[in-house]
C-alpha cells in the first residue's frame, strides 16, 4: 500500500491532500489527517469539535487510487513550516495518538 501526501493550493486556500492506493487483495483501512507546525509539532488544525484528526474510515485500499483532500480552517502564518501528518491503521483499529510528538506516520512538510 502507498500514501502519498500532497498541499493543493487556490487562492488564499491551503488544502491537505492524500492518495491512497492498495495492492492487488484489497483491505479496509481507517486513514486520519491532521496539520502540525513543524517546528513545536504543535497540532493545529484537526476536528475541534471532537478533539481528533478528520477521518476515513473503512477505505478500501486496492489498485484504484483514493484521494481525499481537506481545506485547511485555521489561519497559517507566513513564514511559518507545517507538516501534513496522515496515519493509516487497519479498519476499526485505534486510532494514532496524533497529540503525541513520537507518533509515525507519512508527513508532507512546506512553508505557509
Amino acid at each position: 500500500m502507498t500514501v502519498d501526501v500532497c498541499l493543493r493550493r487556490e487562492g488564499t486556500k491551503v488544502y491537505m491532500v492524500y492518495e491512497l492506493t492498495g495492492t492487488e487483495t484489497p483491505k479496509l483501512v481507517d486513514v486520519y489527517m491532521w496539520l502540525e507546525e513543524t517546528a513545536t509539532k504543535r497540532v493545529v488544525d484537526y476536528v475541534a469539535a471532537t478533539d481528533t484528526p478528520y477521518e476515513g474510515h473503512d477505505m478500501r485500499a486496492d489498485l484504484t487510487p483514493r484521494r481525499r483532500e481537506h481545506v485547511v480552517e485555521v489561519r497559517l502564518m507566513p513564514g511559518t513550516s507545517y507538516e501534513i501528518c496522515v496515519g493509516v491503521v487497519p479498519a476499526d483499529a485505534p486510532a494514532p495518538q496524533f497529540r503525541s510528538p513520537n507518533v509515525g506516520g507519512i508527513m508532507h512538510n512546506f512553508i505557509y
